[in-house]
């Protein structure tokens, strides 16, 4: 059994904090891998030959189908931390 030493205060504030600076300001693969989750498209780029990265774009509204009033009003409600759905 293993016994971890208890986090203090500082610690957890710290990985709050590290949290919330990416979920403010997001790197750019971050960006790309959620435009391939809104557009529905998965991809796979090879970095060699027999080595690469798979990005699986899932929808969260289930389909990219749909027009620009309903995507920005989707996207309008996420950043309210609403969620959409769309049956």
């Amino acid at each position: 059994m293993v016994i971890f030493p208890p986090c203090d205060k500082i610690t957890k504030n710290l990985l709050g904090l590290r949290k919330l600076i990416v979920l403010r300001f997001p790197t750019p693969v971050q960006e790309f891998t959620d435009l391939c989750s809104i557009a529905n498209v998965s991809l796979m780029v090879f970095d060699k030959e027999f080595h690469g990265y798979y990005v699986h774009g899932m929808s969260p509204s289930g389909s990219a189908e749909g027009s620009i009033g309903e995507l920005k009003r989707a996207l309008e409600l996420e950043s309210k931390g609403n969620q959409l759905i769309l049956l």
